[in-house]
């Protein structure tokens, strides 16, 4: 018991401090705390960006699918058309060639009741009329069938090229690893050496149509994949060369191909600084 009267229930109580005087957090420890939630946020948004990249290259690559899947199609279509013409080209040959050479055999009229040749009497000059000819008829409609026929989009683009071809002549020029260096691209402001890509084909390594940045960012839910970068077929590659071996364009050096990808819809990409 103390002093005053009072019991002692042996716990020491430590004096309150007022809320004034308090430990507060200070200055500096908010501000850090405003950047690292600053930082949050960037990266927050960053990660959104990569997401609508990746989504805008998947819907570029179902659009190219399907518009393969059609060119496929229209092909199948051409190509069964054709042959089912020529396959009645064909029957209808052999028809006529079976017409023209089957022999006629007449069975002679054998009558019990004889007859004179007296009792037989002609009235008038016997006219002989044409037969038509079944197997001319179907050839001419065969024919017809053929002239007819719309050339398809896959015989138009063939002959296209070919014909691009032609004007090339004999100064086209093919990609060789060994006296040519790899192609590039400047689109970052430094040259970045291409991927292969396809037969002969070449892919970029640091844009595409929508985004400029090296290394491209990576594709969500995908572990160790990116952003493919644009593309160029192999033959659009070496007619590139033939084209540049015309201007006099050095090949020995590599060739930047920043403004010579193909336009899926646009050639335009942002940079990211």
């Amino acid at each position: 018991m103390d002093d005053s009267g009072h019991r002692e229930n042996g716990r020491h109580n430590p004096l309150q401090r007022p809320w004034h005087m308090q430990h507060q957090p200070s200055i500096g420890q908010i501000m850090a705390a405003m950047a690292e939630r600053d930082a949050a946020l960037q990266e927050r948004n960053l990660a959104f960006s990569e997401k609508k990249a990746a989504l805008a290259e998947r819907d570029l690559a179902i659009l190219q699918r399907n518009s393969a899947i059609l060119e496929r199609n229209s092909a199948v279509m051409a190509r069964d058309k054709a042959i089912s013409t020529l396959q009645h080209r064909k029957n209808a040959m052999t028809l006529g060639v079976k017409h023209e050479h089957q022999p006629h055999h007449y069975r002679p009229h054998t009558d019990e009741t004889p007859y004179d040749s007296s009792d037989i009497h002609i009235s008038g000059p016997l006219k002989m009329s044409p037969v038509p000819s079944e197997t001319k008829k179907q050839t001419k409609e065969a024919k017809a069938a053929t002239h007819n026929k719309k050339p398809s989009k896959i015989s138009k683009r063939v002959k296209r090229e070919k014909e691009e071809g032609d004007e090339m002549g004999l100064n086209q020029v093919a990609f060789h690893r060994t006296t040519m260096p790899v192609p590039v691209c400047s689109c970052t402001g430094i040259l970045r050496s291409c991927y292969k890509w396809g037969n002969g084909g070449w892919q970029s390594s640091c844009c595409t149509t929508a985004v400029s940045m090296y290394p491209l960012p990576a594709v969500p839910h995908k572990r160790h994949a990116r952003v493919g970068g644009r593309k160029m077929s192999g033959s659009a590659f070496n007619k590139l060369l033939s084209r540049l071996a015309a201007e006099g364009h050095d090949l020995s050096s590599p060739v930047d191909l920043k403004n010579n990808w193909a336009k899926h819809g646009t050639n335009r990409y942002i940079t990211i600084k």
